[in-house]
């Protein structure tokens, strides 16, 4: 069983759309909008949270990941908007044939190219095909790394982190998607090696032992275990004026990822939700960052008295596997 070590807690505040979108290799690892980045600092003479922070995996089970891993291709190549026109006549939206790749931080102002990098993304609503497209202008239809909700709200693949939750040198693979717009909302899908390789899990939902319909339109995501070692995840759905915490059990079998509601509190002062969840902002060694945070002061399951630990991805193997993929892929993009 891990147990508890000291962090620093870094947490990315920018939600426009294309600072969620920037996976280049030099700003990886990212954080989940409102989601974590834990760095081990003064950690306790605990030899399991040391060997867990170290881990290495076999070389077999690398490659296995490595190969499922590079068919995401938008977490390995910049994802952009297309720039577009209003139509009023034609009430439809016109291409530019710019694109937004980001933001300057330097200049505090919006960066457009007449060259798509990467992927782009093309909304017209009705005004012609719609979705993703590569850099030849090609539409990209059924891609593993795309998602579309309804027809409507469509999301991307863009970053990973692995967890090996017991310690067998087998992590489980989160893949973390992003919406496009900028109101945006987060999930993920997880993928557990079996037969040989990865595979992704079906996500099936549960409330009081009765199966409901998962819900996936969430900003943020956290993990811990419990005092039972339990894991657990806390997620927090964004409405208008209104935030929804979510604490599920989470367990993972050959054949779904089960979440178990545990509790749920729908906050409709966000000034109530900000005292529970709560957090301080000020000047880091990577800049303005958040310093502290509920997180680092014994959490518990909101309304409950069960103590909380946060589960530390294996940030180190992420980056061994992003850069030796970024290594066989690059020449490609």
């Amino acid at each position: 069983m891990l147990k508890k070590w000291a962090v620093t807690v870094i947490i990315s505040s920018v939600i426009l759309f294309l600072a969620a979108c920037g996976n280049e290799s030099a700003n990886y690892p990212q954080a989940d909008d409102y989601a974590l980045i834990y760095e081990a600092k003064e950690v306790e003479e605990d030899q399991d949270v040391k060997a867990y922070l170290e881990m290495e995996i076999s070389e077999h089970i690398r490659q296995a990941a490595e190969d499922f891993l590079s068919e995401f291709a938008t977490i390995f190549t910049s994802v952009v908007r297309a720039l577009t026109t209003w139509d009023e006549d034609e009430q439809i939206a016109i291409p530019t044939g710019s694109f937004w790749p980001g933001w300057d931080n330097e200049s505090r102002e919006f960066i457009t190219v007449d060259e798509p990098p990467g992927i782009y993304f093309l909304r017209t609503f009705g005004g012609g095909p719609e979705g993703f497209f590569d850099q030849a202008g090609n539409q990209i239809e059924g891609a593993p790394y795309l998602r579309i909700w309804h027809g409507e709200d469509w999301a991307y693949a863009s970053s990973f982190k692995l967890f090996d939750f017991d310690n067998s040198g087998i992590p489980i693979i989160f893949i973390f998607f992003d919406s496009v717009f900028e109101d945006g909302f987060r999930f993920y899908e997880k993928a557990k090696y079996i037969d040989g390789e990865y595979r992704l899990l079906e996500t099936r939902a549960f409330i009081d032992g009765e199966e409901t319909s998962p819900t996936w339109m969430r900003w943020s995501h956290n993990i811990f275990y419990d005092d039972t070692g339990r894991l657990i995840t806390l997620h927090h759905s964004w409405g208008r004026h209104m935030v929804t915490s979510i604490y599920e059990h989470l367990i993972i079998t050959d054949n779904y990822a089960e979440l178990h509601l545990i509790t749920q509190e729908t906050w409709y002062n966000l000034n109530a939700w900000q005292e529970n969840y709560w957090s301080q902002w000020g000047e880091t060694p990577y800049g303005w960052g958040m310093i502290d945070s509920w997180l680092l002061h014994n959490p518990t399951i909101f309304g409950t008295d069960i103590p909380l630990t946060p589960m530390q991805s294996l940030a180190s193997l992420e980056d061994e596997i992003m850069a030796s993929i970024l290594e066989r892929l690059q020449p490609g993009w």
